[in-house]
């Protein structure tokens, strides 16, 4: 009985009971959630907006205010509402960028007088415009403005009459004012709308147009409501020249003349990644083209309006087009370009420098092209949307010879220009250029009788025009003297360049040349608008295309050797093919170092006579100072003349050297810095780039 008693009164709940009540209550709390956060965001919503139509109205009483007792002038130019009456003159100030309105006051018949300065009205103006043509007759002022705050806007119009002279004229017609941006910027495949409200007495409807005076076909369309532009930017579309497609809108009510009543123009600036703006290679350690060598280089895209619009609603999603993606290609060596470098800092994408470290050696022939190619056309940008493909690449290049041992001293490694051309394959594109829709029978038709020639010619990059110096007989070519035994390949000789000055830079150019057999016994020459009518050397005129040009920082000293004391000589590492001594910091001219006395020698060039040659040598010796680097507190220090230079020529070259002292004066494997300071009293020593060498500047090491 107890039992059947305790079972028939049960008072609990069941599990299903349980897990139905649960369910119930989530589905109230998430409706009365939802509801909360609505209503929220409702109010944040409509108090931005509340706030801005408080401003919105000050700002129309305040300037209605000032108009209405307007006696003398109301006029608006150049961003600047002026209002004059007979004791007081108000400048009101729109600041686009600031996005703000602002007043001075001053007495209209003594305006040094000043009341107030530069006194905020308003912020978040989005823009400000004023028509007060209908003043002087009419006595009335149209003032539109639009103001915008956390994603809100608010656009008003007024119609302000002044109540002084009310009778000086037959009130005008008012005349219409349209309310747009100015300026909006956007990209490929962006679609953005633009907002249109015409404020005024006259008909309310306009009607918009690309200006393609500007932009002649503008990949790009739009779509029309009564108070919006709907903007669709197309894949191809560049703005034109200067990165800009204007869109121009135009009120359909006209004045007498049929003229529209206002017209404004919105300029779509056009982001567009266009090229990149590089750096050279910088070597940041190991030896260079060698395994293990490590490089860095800089690619920065250049385009249009890439920079972010700060404020702007347009922009608040902006991507920053700098992000790059680096590979490498292998030109004249087998494998993949990942086989010769890999990058090391940054990984991936990255900004726009690389460093990179070389997993082989780069040698003769072979060029490792290092590859940017910009993110931001390829879907890394305000649409997610491939619009476009911006690649580039430079290329590190071993060229096929080095300078030879009486060559000229230069800066780092720019002395090296890379001419390693397949003569066969220039041939042939050369045929079909020049010979369209025709197919040569065989090789022997346009490919026999190869003979290559190397021409040059040089002018200094001096700014003042009247100090330009340039080989003999400019622009005229000259055939270089070392042609070299390898058509693809050549090196420079000195001889061709006694005739450069002191103190001068110079761009050399470049032709690489050759006449070969086109059938018929006739001989063609390439390229071969270069040799019109069949001359025996080249025309001055010829197509940029043909030419490569290097930068030369020319020094008035050319290294000849080094020799030990016994006076034997060897090859210089700095001359040779393939050398790691190029005389800068990180590459400085090796000496192998004995307990002997070792000099580098050096020789005058473009001297005449005994006297000029002994002034350039005394000057070399009296100025040249020797510094040496501290690596523990990263500074150089002077260490005075224990690198000498010693004039030792006895003969007619002036030749004269600088001379290593023994007995430990100098340190194994410590970076000694040349300076020469002075020559026939110019000032010598200038690094273009510094631990780079230059003018007057080298770096050696003994090991």
């Amino acid at each position: 009985m107890f039992k059947r008693k305790m079972r028939g009164d049960s008072r609990g709940l069941t599990l299903i009971e349980l897990v139905c009540a649960v369910a119930i209550l989530a589905i109230i709390s998430a409706t009365v959630g939802g509801a909360m956060v609505v209503a929220t965001n409702s109010y944040k919503s409509g108090t931005v907006e509340t706030a801005m139509q408080q401003e919105a109205q000050f700002t129309a009483n305040a300037i209605e205010a000032l108009i209405i007792d307007a006696t003398d002038t109301v006029e608006f130019s150049g961003n600047v509402l002026k209002i004059a009456n007979v004791d007081y003159t108000y400048e009101i100030t729109y600041d686009p960028s600031a996005q703000t309105l602002r007043y001075t006051q001053y007495e209209t018949n003594n305006p040094s007088n000043v009341v107030a300065a530069n006194e905020l009205i308003a912020e978040h103006m989005a823009s400000f415009d004023v028509d007060a043509s209908a003043f002087p007759t009419a006595r009335t002022v149209q003032l539109a403005f639009t103001m915008e705050n956390q994603g809100r806007r608010f656009s008003t119009a007024y119609n302000i009459t002044s109540r002084n002279n009310p009778d000086a004229g037959t009130p005008l017609e008012l005349t219409a004012l349209i309310l747009v941006m100015d300026k909006v910027t956007l990209e490929p495949n962006q679609t953005y709308p633009l907002e249109v409200s015409v404020a005024g007495s006259a008909n309310k409807n306009w009607h918009c147009y690309f200006d393609t005076t500007h932009d002649p076909s503008p990949d790009a369309s739009f779509s029309v409501t009564p108070t919006t532009i709907t903007l669709q930017i197309g894949p191809t579309e560049t703005g034109g020249s200067d990165g800009v497609l204007p869109l121009i809108v135009e009120t359909d009510a006209t004045g007498a003349s049929g003229a529209p009543l206002d017209r404004k123009r919105v300029d779509i600036n056009i982001r567009r990644v266009l090229g990149f703006d590089w750096t050279s290679f910088v070597l940041r350690e190991g030896s260079a083209l060698a395994q293990d060598a490590v490089y860095s280089i800089s690619a920065t895209p250049n385009g249009t309006n890439l920079a972010k619009v700060p404020g702007a609603l347009y922009d608040t999603d902006y991507v920053d087009p700098n992000t790059l993606k680096w590979t490498f290609n292998i030109v004249g060596g087998s494998g993949s370009g990942s086989d010769y470098a890999q990058i090391i800092d940054p990984p991936g994408d990255s900004s726009n420098e690389v460093w990179f470290k070389l997993k082989q050696n780069i040698s003769n022939g072979m060029t490792l092209e290092v590859v940017a190619t910009a993110q931001h056309p390829n879907g890394i940008n305000k649409t997610s949307s491939v619009y476009g493909s911006v690649v580039d690449h430079r290329d590190l290049v071993a060229s096929g010879e080095g300078l030879s041992v009486s060559g000229q001293l230069r800066r780092g490694t720019e002395g090296y220009v890379d001419v390693n051309l397949n003569h066969s394959k220039l041939v042939e594109e050369e045929w079909k250029r020049n010979h369209p829709g025709e197919t040569p029978s065989g090789d022997d038709a346009y490919n026999g009788g190869f003979q290559g020639n190397i021409y040059f010619r040089y002018k200094s990059t001096d700014a003042d025009p009247a100090d330009v110096h340039t080989s003999p007989n400019y622009p005229q070519w000259i055939r270089m003297t070392d042609q070299g035994n390898d058509p693809q390949h050549f090196k420079f000789n000195a001889n061709d360049f006694q005739n450069m000055k002191f103190m001068k830079d110079y761009t050399i150019e470049i032709l690489y040349s050759f006449k070969y057999n086109k059938g018929n016994n006739q001989q063609a020459y390439y390229p071969e608008s270069a040799y019109p009518g069949g001359t025996s050397t080249p025309i001055p005129d010829v197509d940029p295309q043909y030419i490569y040009s290097v930068q030369l920082y020319a020094f008035s000293l050319k290294f000849e050797s080094y020799e030990d004391a016994t006076g034997g000589h060897s090859a210089s590492p700095y001359a040779k093919e393939g050398s790691t001594g190029l005389g800068t910091f990180n590459n400085p001219v090796e000496l192998s170092y004995t307990d002997a006395h070792q000099w580098i020698k050096f020789r005058c060039v473009n001297v005449t006579g005994s006297t000029a040659a002994r002034d350039a040598v005394d000057d070399l010796i009296n100025n040249t100072r020797c510094y040496k680097w501290d690596s523990s507190n990263s500074q150089w220090q002077q260490v005075g003349r224990q690198f000498q230079l010693q004039d030792k020529s006895g003969d007619d070259n002036f030749s004269f050297y600088f001379e290593c002292k023994n007995g430990g004066e100098m340190q194994k494997n410590v970076v000694y810095k040349i300076v020469m300071e002075k020559v026939k009293n110019e000032t010598y020593a200038r690094e273009i780039t510094p631990n780079m060498g230059g003018r007057g500047v080298f770096y050696i090491r003994l090991h």
